[in-house]
């Protein structure tokens, strides 16, 4: 299986901190145990740093998707740095499975996780409440959730 990771590599993008949770807890494992089939892009560095829209984002993820052939592309969600409907559409089209991490399904729920969870093929929360929400008020089917608590 061949996986685009999609990770903040800096703890809230600055450097001076250190490495993200998400980059220590996902992307170095993952990158160890898939070896040449992962591929990492910092989408958070894309959008914050060199300022880069989220079309534009999503276009490079679409160009690197085209070079690299992945099976998945998982995102470690931050903000919007990324069209993902944009992103999703183009996917979907050829059979790319999306996968979100939500880890603040807590608090980012309603305003944030409940536009883009739609997007995505898989969506990982590690909220049980969260479960509750998407089950009332997103998705009927929750086949493609799931609640690591």
């Amino acid at each position: 299986m061949r996986v685009i990771g999609c990770a903040m590599q800096w703890n809230y993008n600055r450097k001076h901190e250190g490495n993200s949770f998400d980059h220590m807890a996902f992307i170095t494992p993952l990158s160890r145990l898939l070896g040449k089939d992962f591929i990492y892009y910092d989408h958070v560095e894309a959008s914050e740093t060199f300022k880069k829209p989220p079309r534009q984002v999503a276009k490079e993820l679409i160009e690197l998707a085209k070079e690299k052939k992945p099976d998945v592309i998982f995102v470690f969600m931050f903000k919007e740095e990324i069209d993902y409907k944009y992103l999703y559409s183009w996917c979907d089209s050829r059979g790319i499975r999306m996968v979100s991490w939500f880890s603040d399904s807590a608090w980012r729920f309603d305003e944030y996780e409940k536009k883009i969870a739609p997007y995505f093929h898989l969506n990982v929360i590690t909220n049980p409440i969260s479960l509750f929400k998407y089950e009332t008020q997103l998705i009927d089917d929750l086949s493609h959730c799931v609640d690591f608590n």
